[in-house]
């Protein structure tokens, strides 16, 4: 069914139907960006549209392309397609070239293959084709479309970019007008510490702490999946309840009152067992730990910069609250450019899909 969908795409040309003239000349206008994520799937305009809807990748990569069907029927008219994507590291696929593969052959049920272009890693753009035929080079590659289109609007600027997102965090360094960094993969980002795998949603608990306040003593965690960080913020109130979203540890409710008994869990406690305090020195807690994992990582980046001449941070993502207790733990004063007040909460949110967007435009008109 999910091939019979079908978005609202302008309709090119005969020429521009032909995979080799598509392959030759892109279009300037009428671009939508898309990434493609193991956990939500964003897409943007590059001007006033955004959005970000959650899809479990892995639990379901046959329904894809419905996904994205139904993401698209809600997008504005668009002659191309810009793909960037990250989803293919989920464990449904055997290995990341079928994951790109499987994700490429999903779309293209929704999309026609030559009106999409693939980013890759290093600003180069591939035809479905050849996505399919190199596989390392378009994986994983939406951290470096964001920060290649930070860096090109501030090009005389040294600094840093964070994006805070659901599951992960990214650091990288900018400057000259581009990325900073030789890592690429996942592997080499991570031990770079340029990709920090904690977010403010997905994280659980257990890869944290180690062990949680309880009545005034340390108490060891438990070792499931009885809560994760999104608990912890919406405890906080620092995320939105949604009474209706049962996408939780225990399929219960998106509420503070819910999330409390999520937390008490870790330290064998329910939320009947435990007083607001108890919940709020267990959620102070976890905050600080993933506050100073993700302020290790900056100090490591800034100093690979050099910390003096370092001095603009750049935030993207929607977790500006997390920012705030990581820059208490280190010692920096940078002068910030929130990317939610430059383009907006919804285009901040889907930031990867709004720079692959604006960067194919770029490489269009530069191409013409």
């Amino acid at each position: 069914m999910a091939a019979k969908r079908k978005p609202r795409v302008s309709q090119p040309s005969a020429d521009e139907q032909s995979p080799e003239s598509a392959a030759m000349v892109l279009p300037s206008g009428g671009w939508l960006g898309i990434d493609i994520g193991g956990a939500n799937l964003k897409v943007s305009d590059g001007d006033q549209f955004a959005c970000s809807e959650p899809f479990a990748l892995w639990q379901q990569p046959q329904r894809l392309a419905s996904a994205i069907a139904k993401l698209l029927d809600r997008s504005p008219p668009f002659r191309q397609l810009a793909v960037t994507m990250t989803g293919e590291l989920c464990d449904c696929f055997l290995t990341r070239e079928e994951g790109v593969c499987r994700i490429l052959e999903q779309l293209t049920l929704v999309v026609p293959s030559p009106w999409v272009r693939v980013y890759g890693v290093g600003g180069k753009w591939y035809s479905v084709p050849q996505a399919a035929r190199n596989p390392w080079s378009v994986a994983a590659s939406n951290w470096d479309a964001l920060a290649r289109y930070v860096a090109s609007l501030f090009p005389e600027v040294q600094g840093l970019l964070v994006d805070i997102g659901s599951t992960t965090t990214d650091l990288i360094p900018l400057g000259d007008g581009k990325p900073q960094t030789t890592a690429s993969t996942d592997s080499q980002r991570l031990q770079e510490r340029q990709l920090v795998y904690c977010g403010v949603q997905r994280t659980p608990i257990a890869s944290l702490v180690d062990v949680l306040p309880l009545h005034g003593t340390d108490c060891p965690v438990m070792a499931e999946s009885f809560a994760t960080t999104e608990d912890v913020y919406l405890w906080k109130g620092w995320l939105e309840e949604d009474e209706e979203d049962c996408d939780t540890s225990d399929r219960r409710p998106k509420t503070k009152e819910h999330a409390g008994y999520r937390l008490a869990r870790m330290v064998g406690e329910d939320g009947a067992s435990l007083a607001p305090s108890d919940l709020d020195a267990i959620a102070d807690a976890i905050i600080d730990a993933q506050a100073g994992r993700i302020a290790e990582a900056m100090d490591r980046q800034r100093r690979g910069l050099g910390a003096r001449s370092c001095e603009t941070l750049f935030l993207a993502g929607h977790a500006p609250f997390l920012m705030d207790q990581v820059l208490r733990k280190i010692a920096w004063k940078p002068s910030l450019v929130d990317l939610e007040q430059l383009w907006g909460a919804k285009q901040s949110r889907c930031a990867p899909s709004l720079a692959v967007c604006r960067l194919a435009i770029q490489s269009s008109e530069l191409s013409e």
